[in-house]
């Protein structure tokens, strides 16, 4: 992903975050059982850490252009449509398919965090290639 679309996806990603909030903590409330709601809280939260999380990405792209960077951003997206997706539909359905797609999306999670990892390592080594070579 390039950094407008990660921006893109955070202000859309941003928006529904808010929208869900608000209807979970007014109207949900009382028609969800704990651990329905349990199951929608998860959901926003890690909606709303790699929402964040995909903006510094985009930031840090546009400084240090990264394919690692770019991988990192569509993981998070993915990991959100899919982690935070199943659990918002599990929690208001309890349709059992979606248990399937949840751990689908952890992993596209991790996924994004190594990738960010490596960006971090790939900076560190040219780093050190321009010291050594005296740029």
């Amino acid at each position: 992903m390039t950094s407008r679309q990660m921006l893109t996806v955070m202000g859309i990603s941003g928006f529904l975050y808010v929208v869900l909030a608000a209807l979970a903590s007014h109207a949900l409330v009382p028609l969800l059982t704990p651990l329905q709601m349990n199951w929608l809280q998860t959901g926003l939260l890690l909606h709303i850490v790699h929402t964040l999380v995909i903006g510094i990405v985009a930031v840090l792209e546009l400084i240090y252009p990264n394919i690692f960077l770019r991988i990192s951003g569509l993981c998070f997206t993915l990991g959100i449509l899919c982690f935070c997706g199943s659990l918002y539909v599990l929690s208001l359905t309890s349709w059992p398919v979606f248990p399937l797609i949840t751990p689908l999306g952890g992993i596209i999670f991790m996924l994004g965090w190594l990738s960010l990892l490596t960006a971090a390592l790939k900076m560190s080594v040219q780093k050190k290639e321009k010291e050594l070579s005296g740029a």
